[in-house]
């Protein structure tokens, strides 16, 4: 883990073996999720490094892509064979798996509505509280990110 702060590059200690794939910073600034290979799930506070129990939720899955929403009370982390896990701030909670498909890439709308894109053209969304399932768009390929142009 590296971190720059407009002129310095600073090596951090992850505490971790596994790769790190997934960063996402709280839109209020207080800290950043990251997330990578075996589940792995760290919270950096521009300082310290900790590590965030997954213990019996992610497996050996990989988080892919971390995001919070507008008002940074909530992230939603993706990554393989459908996992879905939110963070409130204090705890990681599993949500009820609706595909297998790899995830790669999560965006939150401006209307508080968060997107998810995956293998095999897989689409959720994801708004107050429930995880759904969206109709094919027809495409067979992965979709691999997904962002909202700021208005």
């Amino acid at each position: 883990m590296l971190t720059y702060d407009g002129a310095t590059v600073r090596s951090l200690t992850s505490g971790t073996i596994y790769d790190l794939d997934a960063v996402g910073w709280n839109p209020n600034g207080q800290y950043a999720l990251i997330g990578g290979l075996n589940g792995t799930v760290l919270r950096f506070n521009g300082t310290l490094v900790t590590r965030i129990n997954t213990s019996g939720l992610t497996g050996t899955n990989a988080i892919k892509s971390i995001a919070f929403n507008p008002s940074g009370t909530l992230a939603l982390l993706v990554g393989d064979n459908g996992m879905v896990l939110t963070y409130n701030g204090s705890a990681l909670t599993l949500l009820t798996q609706l595909t297998y498909s790899f995830l790669y890439s999560v965006s939150w709308s401006p209307s508080g509505t968060a997107y998810i894109v995956g293998n095999g053209g897989t689409e959720l969304t994801y708004s107050n509280g429930t995880l759904t399932k969206m109709l094919s768009s027809g495409t067979t390929s992965s979709l691999r990110s997904i962002a909202w142009k700021p208005t």
